[in-house]
């Protein structure tokens, strides 16, 4: 097995940080954090199996921004994603491509990674950022799902706000624009919650 590895790219205006699982030999389908030069942060470094990049922001308050993979047919299990949450400083926000699939987050089916990430967010209380637009377009089947998220510690939820934007931008997946305003009230999707059988 190969030790973590990481990857540190410079744009214009910008810097990069790729981090990859340690069984990832490419950074290509890992996570990464692009900061805006200029914007203090500071990188975190986690101690997971998944593909995970995290940094605190100073913004007008201090969040954390992790930015995480799960490939498809993945095993991934509540107490790896539990081990992952437990190094973030709160608040924080959570996003990436997990693909998984639950109406919950506005996909039209759910399946089991789905209902195991439901559990998990349950569980936690933590908030659903997603507003029920799909993320995704399948392009074999002109089709598309809803496997992009963005969760939330519960106290910054609600100055979060959520939207898929219309132009896939030459990729498969619809950008997200999640802006943060402080004190912003936003609708959240607080209406979600998982009950367990035999309740």
């Amino acid at each position: 097995m190969e030790a973590d590895r990481s990857f540190t790219q410079s744009f214009v205006g910008f810097s990069v940080k790729f981090a990859s699982s340690a069984t990832q030999k490419v950074p290509s389908s890992s996570s990464h954090n692009l900061h805006k030069n200029g914007t203090r942060f500071s990188e975190i470094d986690l101690k997971t199996g998944l593909h995970a990049a995290a940094a605190t922001i100073s913004l007008e308050k201090t969040v954390t921004i992790c930015s995480l993979y799960l490939p498809p047919n993945s095993t991934d299990s509540k107490l790896s994603l539990a081990e992952l949450i437990e190094q973030l400083p709160k608040p924080f926000l959570v996003l990436g491509d997990f693909n998984v699939h639950s109406p919950a987050w506005g996909d039209s089916c759910r399946d089991g990674r789905g209902r195991m990430l439901e559990e998990f967010i349950a569980e936690n209380d933590f908030i659903i950022l997603n507003s029920g637009e799909q993320t995704f377009f399948h392009s074999a089947y002109h089709s598309t799902s809803a496997i992009d998220l963005a969760v939330a510690s519960p106290s910054i939820a609600a100055e979060c706000s959520w939207a898929a934007h219309s132009d896939l931008c030459g990729s498969d997946h619809f950008p997200i624009v999640l802006t943060l305003t402080p004190h912003f009230k936003y609708n959240v999707n607080t209406s979600f919650y998982y009950k367990k059988k035999g309740d």
